[in-house]
């Protein structure tokens, strides 16, 4: 039986798929000992800056962390988001109350209000403009970095808002 000149069985590709096998062999190697010498490198480092190995390991995450799921108010088990936000929304006010306790501590109770801390339009537009470009969007879902870009057109109405 000849050998095929082009397909699965040619010599060609039987000699294509050899030399992709080698140089794959390779590279899987070369990227293996690369990430072994990385992650060395960040372990040596780790008094130094932890923030690079803590920061790697998240990376490395796959997939988010998930709840549930729950034992609802009723007993029975859910894992509906809204139903599961609405159960810990219960637990946790279940737990904190607003009213003032019976007999406070000295340093509990305070008389002043905001009203007598001093607010000024400038020291709004500093808080502003010292706000960490990288850090997370804060409840109102504003990004710190929109902030601080618009800070001279916001520190005026901020500090009428305040």
């Amino acid at each position: 039986m000849a050998r095929q000149r082009h397909g699965r069985r040619s010599v060609a590709t039987s000699a294509a798929l050899a030399d992709f096998t080698s140089v794959n062999r390779q590279f899987r190697s070369f990227a293996t000992n690369a990430q072994s010498e990385y992650e060395s490198g960040l372990i040596s480092r780790l008094k130094e800056n932890p923030k690079l190995l803590h920061s790697h390991i998240r990376k490395l995450k796959v997939g988010r962390p998930s709840v549930g799921p729950l034992r609802v108010n009723d007993g029975e088990t859910s894992d509906d988001p809204t139903t599961m936000a609405e159960c810990l929304a219960s637990a946790f006010a279940s737990v904190y109350t607003q009213a003032t306790p019976d007999n406070p501590m000295d340093h509990q109770v305070v008389d002043a209000t905001l009203d007598d801390v001093p607010i000024t339009i400038d020291a709004v537009l500093s808080v502003l403009k010292q706000l960490d470009s990288n850090s997370a969007m804060g409840p109102d879902g504003l990004h710190p970095l929109l902030l601080k870009s618009c800070a001279g057109e916001l520190a005026y109405p901020l500090f009428w808002g305040a």
